[in-house]
């Protein structure tokens, strides 16, 4: 879904999931972990509603929780998010895309 295609509220809803993930990043600087992944989380569940769980918008959002999850030693946990998210690049933008290659 393309920004143009997004009505008023959805839009204030993906800004919300935005500004949790702007949050979140704050808290990680500060290395307040716990508190971090329930932002991360949220703003993944927005991004899905918004924009679907084959986005891009969504595939950042799990990006930054499978970071997470990697940095508090739940390595499964991250590894499951990372397959995830390259899925959705090699989808979204095909398997030869150098964000997907690296």
């Amino acid at each position: 879904m393309s920004k143009k295609d997004l009505t008023p509220e959805e839009s204030k809803k993906l800004e919300k999931s935005r500004n949790l993930t702007a949050k979140a990043d704050e808290l990680w600087l500060e290395g307040r972990y716990a508190e971090t992944a329930p932002l991360y989380e949220q703003a993944a569940a927005i991004a899905a509603e918004i924009t679907g769980q084959n986005s891009l918008e969504y595939c950042s959002a799990l990006r930054n929780l499978a970071n997470l999850r990697y940095v508090q030693g739940k390595y499964s946990e991250a590894e499951d998010l990372y397959q995830r998210t390259l899925a959705i690049m090699e989808q979204e933008l095909g398997p030869a895309h150098e964000d997907v290659v690296d």
